[in-house]
């Protein structure tokens, strides 16, 4: 369940939100606005949920370690 966590600090308050993915790792995120916060925690849920979850960090692979790591030769 994500949830969305109120927090002050020099720039003024931000919101954090904080979930678990299916992995069962912890993320977490921070936003300007609060419904901006509810909103990204309802939708993450959602996908979650339904398993639509797409790990934000996959997209940093380069190709190269991809391909290397799925052994494909060419």
């Amino acid at each position: 369940m994500a949830s969305v966590e109120r927090r002050s600090g020099k720039r003024g308050d931000v919101y954090v939100v904080r979930l678990r993915d299916d992995q069962g790792r912890s993320r977490s995120k921070t936003f300007d606005s609060h419904a901006e916060a509810v909103r990204y925690a309802n939708q993450s849920q959602h996908r979650l949920d339904t398993g639509d979850w797409l790990d934000p960090t996959k997209g940093r692979e380069k190709f190269g370690d991809f391909h290397r790591r799925w052994g494909c030769s060419s």
